[in-house]
């Protein structure tokens, strides 16, 4: 028998076939027995894997805020056979002839999984090592009570909430009619205006004088608001007021009989003031201007008539000054009012957004309900004149009792801390930082949620998760518009009293934002992907394999966790009902007032927020009088 093996060097074989390895590495040995009988066999030797060692980033390093776009990646790879080969994150990369090797890469918002793996090129499996690190560019501050979010939430109203293009019917008598707009609003509720109240107090009387008003008609107005350098401007043109009058006028001895009617062609305007006081934000009117254009008389006396089309007469001046007296009157005490009940309802101290409950007990065992509040406060508003209104709102996500943090607490990761250039839209916009949510998912972590004894059968395991859950944007062409990270999830794992296993656990899934009405909900959209790595073991077996806890936790721990942070996955902006008992004052007819938010668009990704646009439902109930 002739014998020989490939590649020289690999291993030698004797006359009697017994081969003596002399290095690592894949090989053939070839045998004879003439020229044309022959065989071979394959073989490897690897007396051991690769020792990878990473030096730098630690597991569950938190990175970021000092400027730097990077994560340095560093270690060692070297094996007995001695070439070896490192990839970090799919990427090759150079090793010198220590094994030293170090790799820069990008960071992204969120939780980064680097994965370095070590190949000595035999066919035995390759190390693996795989670490996660949380990488911000800035982390708001927290405290132990609660934690802060500037600018969590900016609210914009724009030029085109304000304009109408649509007229109201309200003919249709008792019901509820919907409204888009804010000019149809005053322009329904001046139609429902009864104003005998308004009138009183209004001198109708003078020397020679004996007037009384019979009834009084608004017609129909034109409306038109806009947004102006502090506040809104409204324009009002009533081309048709009709003053239904009777009595008598006695001049220079001569009696002139009143009865009949007087129009009167009117414009005003309302400048009034949007202001943030310490109770959230104020309307005010600040002036008003009127003027009576024309007036006729419909009168069967042409005295009467002719002293009527005389503006600088004393009846003409009456007429004038009761008109001015009653929009003057309508407008400066009823559109404050108004106003101030739909900025009371949503800023206010008992506002829909001044104390939010957040019940995020969940069903899991062992674990003490976590009750939190979520709460916004105005902090700025912005009013771009004819073309939009915004309010910047700050947030705050309070705890019932103070709390520590687990482990080392950075605060809340955030993208970017800039106010939001905002531009003008076609309606109702509403954006929301990431950092709000991420302050929620903090918080949801500093209470202790992922901290918890995992129920398992035979064994007992206890998970500590070392890092916050994240909400980060996903990459474009990606099938979900965001996903939550829960990085550097330590695992022991327990048998009786024999001695632990530890594992690492990444959990990641992708969430979507669901839309309904004014809700803004963020839904998990897929399944989630464990990714577990065996980081010691107790004994010569592990207890359970990396790829079997995966399936674990996937079937028996993640629903629980989904279910009990969905309570605070979920904003709303509900239909407000407003107080109407001052406009019922002077509009009886009014019943009821409401206001919601639609959001109709696709929500979009910007600036590190979530942006909603849509538009805004007014519904007006009217009961006629009997």
């Amino acid at each position: 028998m002739r014998w020989a093996v490939e590649p020289e060097g690999l291993a030698a074989v004797d006359a009697e076939g017994l081969i003596t390895v002399q290095a690592e590495g894949q090989g053939r040995v070839h045998a004879c027995a003439s020229e044309a009988i022959c065989g071979s066999a394959a073989f490897f030797v690897d007396s051991a894997p690769p020792v990878l060692m990473i030096t730098q980033p630690a597991r569950g390093a938190i990175l970021g805020a000092d400027g730097a776009t990077t994560i340095p990646v560093r270690g060692t790879a070297v094996d007995e056979g001695g070439a070896v080969w490192v990839w970090i994150n799919g990427e090759p990369v150079d090793v010198d002839a220590d094994g030293v090797f170090s790799l820069d890469l990008p960071a992204r918002f969120g939780v980064n999984l680097i994965e370095v793996i070590a190949d000595d090129g035999v066919r035995r499996d390759p190390v693996v090592d795989l670490r996660e690190v949380l990488w911000a560019p800035r982390y708001e501050p927290v405290d132990p009570e609660q934690a802060r979010v500037r600018g969590a939430l900016v609210m914009r109203m724009d030029q085109a909430l304000l304009d109408t293009d649509t007229p109201i019917d309200l003919s249709g008598g008792a019901g509820e009619y919907v409204l888009e707009e804010f000019a149809q609003l005053i322009t329904a509720l001046i139609a429902l205006i009864d104003p005998s109240p308004l009138l009183e107090g209004i001198p109708l009387g003078g020397e020679g004088l004996n007037l009384s008003v019979e009834g009084l008609d608004l017609g129909t107005p034109l409306v038109d608001l806009a947004w102006i350098a502090g506040g809104m401007e409204i324009f009002l043109h009533f081309p048709h007021i009709r003053i239904q009058t009777s009595g008598a006028l006695s001049l220079e001895g001569a009696s002139i009989d009143l009865t009949g009617a007087v129009e009167a062609n009117t414009a005003a305007f309302v400048h009034m003031s949007l202001v943030l006081d310490g109770a959230g934000v104020l309307a005010a009117v600040e002036e008003v201007g009127i003027n009576v254009e024309s007036i006729t008389g419909d009168y069967a006396d042409p005295s009467a008539r002719a002293l009527i089309e005389t503006l600088d007469g004393q009846l003409s001046q009456i007429i004038v000054g009761m008109t001015e007296g009653l929009i003057s009157q309508m407008l400066a005490d009823q559109l404050p009012t108004l106003f101030n009940a739909v900025l009371g309802q949503l800023f206010g101290p008992e506002g829909i957004l001044s104390d939010i409950n957040l019940d995020l007990s969940g069903q899991i065992e062992g674990l003490a309900p976590i009750n939190l509040s979520l709460s916004f406060e105005p902090q700025a508003l912005d009013i771009r004149p004819h073309e939009t209104m915004a309010f910047t709102l700050d947030a705050a996500v309070r705890h019932p009792a103070p709390v520590t943090a687990p482990h080392e607490d950075p605060g809340v990761p955030a993208i970017n801390g800039d106010p939001l250039i905002n531009a003008p839209g076609e309606g109702f916009g509403v954006a929301a930082r990431l950092a709000l949510i991420n302050a929620l998912l903090h918080e949801v972590w500093r209470a202790g949620l992922l901290q918890m004894n995992l129920p398992l059968s035979g064994l007992s395991g206890v998970l500590d998760a070392r890092l916050p859950p994240v909400l980060a944007p996903t990459p474009p062409g990606a099938p979900f518009l965001m996903e939550i990270q829960l990085g550097d999830l330590r695992l022991r794992m327990q048998a009786g009293e024999a001695p632990p296993d530890d594992y690492t656990v990444s959990l990641r899934v992708g969430v979507d934002v669901s839309l309904e009405g004014g809700a803004f909900e963020l839904v998990v959209a897929d399944e989630p992907e464990f990714e577990v790595q065996l980081l010691s073991q107790g004994s010569a077996r592990p207890l359970i394999s990396p790829e079997g806890l995966a399936g674990l936790l996937k079937a028996l721990i993640w629903p629980k966790v989904e279910q009990a942070l969905a309570g605070g996955m979920r904003f709303e902006l509900p239909a407000t009902a407003l107080p109407v008992d001052a406009l019922q004052a002077f509009a009886p007819e009014i019943t009821a007032l409401s206001f919601s938010p639609i959001f109709d668009a696709a929500p979009y990704l910007s600036q590190g927020r979530v942006h909603l646009e849509g538009g805004v439902t007014l519904i007006l109930g009217v009961t006629p009088a009997e």
